[in-house]
This record gives C-alpha cells, sequence and structure tokens, in this order.
C-alpha cells in the first residue's frame, strides 16, 4: 500500500511557534508567552524549523543531529533550565531562562551570520525589533524583563562567543540568567547518548582481572 503524505500548513511562524512549544510556554505567564511567540512571528525563518542542531556531528545527541533536531535541542534545553532552575535557589523562578532557550539559536545557521555568533545576531534582532520596530506596541512585558531575557540569549554561548563582561551593567538578575541559560544550552548539546553507552561498558583498569567473585565481594566493602 502506497504512503501518502500529508503536509500540515501553519499560518505564520507564531502560530508554529505555539504549536511546537505548546509545552514549554505553558508554563509561561501569559506576558512571556506572547513576547516569545511574538518574537517568533517577527524574527523567526523557515529554515529554522528543519535544521539540525549541529552540521558538523559534535557535541549533541543523535537526534538532535537529524532534520528538526534544532527545535529538540531547544526542547532539551529548556527542560535542563527547569531541572537545574530548581537548584537555583529557593522559588527561584525559571520561565525568563525558558523565555530566553526558546529563543536562543533563533540566528542559527542564519545567512551572513559568522560560526559562533547566532547568539548575538539572534539578540540584536530582537532588541532591534522590540525596541525599535512595532514590538512595543502594547509592551506586554517590562522593558527591563526584556533586556535581561535578550542579554540572555546574547550572551548563551559563553565562552565559544561573547563574554558576558558588562552585562546589564552588572545586574546580578541578568547574570544569573545568563549563566543559568548557559548551562541548560550546554547540557542539551552534550552528547549523552554516545558517552552514556561508552561508560556503560567501560570497567576501571583495577576491576578488568579481577574475578567475578572478587569484584562482588569488593561491592560488599564499605
Amino acid at each position: 500500500m502506497a504512503t501518502r503524505m500529508v503536509t500540515i500548513t501553519i499560518a505564520d511562524d507564531g502560530a508554529r511557534c505555539e504549536q511546537t512549544f505548546a509545552a514549554e510556554l505553558a508554563m509561561l505567564p501569559d506576558r512571556l508567552r506572547r513576547f516569545v511567540v511574538e518574537s517568533y512571528r517577527a524574527c523567526c525563518q523557515e529554515w529554522y524549523w528543519y535544521a539540525p542542531a549541529s552540521l558538523t556531528g559534535q557535541y549533541h545527541p543523535r537526534p538532535c543531529r537529524q532534520l528538526g533536531g534544532l527545535v529538540r535541542h531547544v526542547r532539551l534545553a529548556c527542560w535542563w533550565a527547569r531541572r537545574l532552575g530548581a537548584r537555583w535557589g529557593d522559588g527561584y523562578d525559571c520561565s525568563e531562562a525558558v523565555a530566553a532557550l526558546l529563543l536562543h539559536d533563533l540566528r542559527k545557521y542564519a545567512p551572513g551570520v559568522p560560526f559562533g555568533q547566532h547568539g548575538p545576531a539572534a539578540g540584536y534582532a530582537l532588541h532591534r525589533w522590540w525596541f525599535e520596530g512595532g514590538g512595543r506596541i502594547d509592551r506586554p512585558v517590562a522593558d527591563e524583563q526584556i533586556r535581561r531575557i535578550i542579554a540572555a540569549v546574547h550572551f548563551h554561548m559563553g565562552i565559544w562567543g561573547e563574554g558576558p563582561s558588562g552585562i546589564a551593567n552588572g545586574e546580578l538578575a541578568a547574570m544569573l540568567l545568563v549563566e543559568l541559560v548557559q548551562l541548560a544550552d550546554v547540557a542539551a548539546a552534550a552528547a549523552a547518548d554516545e558517552q552514556i553507552a561508552e561508560l556503560a561498558n567501560w570497567l576501571p583498569p583495577y576491576l578488568r582481572s579481577e574475578t567475578p567473585a572478587a569484584a562482588e565481594a569488593a561491592k560488599e566493602q564499605p
């Protein structure tokens, strides 16, 4: 039996964002959710939805190196932000980190953007749209909160991109947000499937020559 491919047409990138990241957007307050969706509508490009997270085969888990892998990476980074944010401090609200991570790779592989500079490219694009374009018409989010999120997008590459010097005039909340976004991005980019498989089959040298009985006895030692 022949397989028929069904194509689902999405009206615009904002609607596709709402469909693709429904679970992540549901965690955000309404004002942040609106900012993220409108940012996709204004700044996203078609290639983003189909690109892999890596073209070199480095750093990212196998599913993120395939068609649509960049979107998978974004969702995984949001998951890490929530997990790490729970240890960031009592009652820490990681919604700004999730918002930043939903936006952090909007300019990855964009024409004219040098390798490793997609963070600043996305940051500049978001800043121009929000502060110089039509994004501020109804101002759904306070400007200082937008500045923190855009700064986290801009500097999310950490030591692999532009350093965080001078960010938001040294504002502690912004710097903590940038650090959380950086950590979540790095954690999501780890090639965990290969690493875990390798470690699962690795034995310390002192156990390689041990007899099974000796190895079992060693496990019982305090």
